[in-house]
């Protein structure tokens, strides 16, 4: 009896949680179809230089337009999609739909839930693994010392297989989504259970394993020696460990554990920047093609700080232009959206 009570009482919070998660996709969706429209029709008129577009409408827009409205684009090649950076917006949508299955499992029917969410990972975790062996992937940037030296077309080449075969589908990214989703579901049960700190002997081993993970990412697997076993393990289980890292980060900050970490991450200047972060994400992509396409110079020597000089320019750049579209659609978008929350 106590049982099924819980389950009555839990049911509320599922739907809430879903619907907070609809009018937060509802909130973009107007500002992702303002920016897709205006780097389709209007960023061809945003400047000049001596490789800058001379079409009137992005010709590749024209084509597949609806499949970014559709959030689908992520399954085109990069050749045939509008907005390239998008195929993130496209696999956060698809995630969003397939929330409730796991989301009613977890909350009604916890042992299944917790099953079907390590089942979905094992499965997500093989495909990786397939795939790399089928088509001879690697991870990208740590490969790039072993074709500097004349073979930066097959690099090229190589990312380009990897990025459309694995890394913008949404099984690449199921593992970390649902090892967030498993956390966010079992910090909720120890909120409810009034479980808010842990022991030290948890926060140890958690560091512990938090270090550990992190060290065979970035160092084990990401800048060893390339091999076809090592690209196999990074490309298979290198985001579950990096998403449990992560995940281990979220669990002690939110206990308030977090130490200097933690306060760290709660600074208030975080606060404004986190609400521009979908905008300045789409926009971040146009205003580095701006400096692109208009740049005059035939060559230029790397240095850091040009590199820096070009990383704050961007960067501000896009923060910029980012309050003004949140402002303009955002913003009113959101105000609407509560407006009819609450009436």
């Amino acid at each position: 009896m106590m049982h099924v009570e819980s389950v009555e009482a839990q049911s509320p919070l599922v739907c809430e949680v879903w619907k907070s998660g609809e009018e937060g996709q509802l909130r973009i969706v107007p500002l992702y179809a303002m920016i897709l429209g205006f780097y389709a029709i209007l960023f061809p008129y945003g400047g000049s230089g001596p490789v800058w577009p001379t079409y009137d409408t992005n010709p590749v827009c024209k084509e597949s337009w609806w499949w970014n409205l559709f959030f689908i684009n992520n399954f085109q090649t990069l050749w045939k999609q509008c907005f390239a950076p998008a195929w993130y917006v496209a696999i956060d949508m698809q995630f969003h739909l397939i929330t409730p299955l796991f989301l009613i499992s977890l909350f009604k029917w916890p042992r299944f839930g917790y099953c079907l969410v390590a089942l979905s990972i094992c499965a997500s975790c093989c495909y990786h693994c397939i795939l790399t062996i089928k088509y001879s992937l690697f991870q990208n940037i740590s490969c790039l010392p072993n074709y500097i030296d004349g073979e930066l077309d097959s690099f090229i080449h190589g990312n380009l297989i990897y990025f459309e075969t694995l890394h913008m589908k949404p099984f690449q990214n199921l593992c970390t989504y649902l090892i967030g989703l498993g956390w966010g579901h079992y910090r909720r049960k120890r909120e409810i259970c009034n479980k808010r700190s842990n022991s030290m002997l948890i926060l140890c081993c958690g560091w512990i394993g938090f270090v550990i993970s992190i060290w065979i990412c970035f160092d084990v697997l990401y800048f060893s020696e390339e091999s076809l076993l090592k690209h196999i393990v990074y490309n298979g289980f290198g985001g579950i460990l990096f998403a449990c890292s992560m995940g281990w980060l979220f669990h002690v900050c939110t206990a308030k554990q977090g130490g200097f970490i933690g306060h760290f991450l709660s600074l208030k200047i975080f606060l404004p920047l986190s609400r521009l972060s979908f905008s300045a994400y789409l926009i971040h992509f146009m205003v580095l093609l701006h400096y692109i396409f208009s740049s005059t110079k035939q060559e230029e020597t790397f240095s850091l700080q040009s590199m820096f000089s070009l990383i704050f320019s961007v960067t501000f750049w896009t923060y910029i232009i980012s309050f003004i579209a949140s402002l303009l659609v955002e913003v009113p978008m959101s105000r609407v959206l509560r407006w009819i929350h609450n009436n």
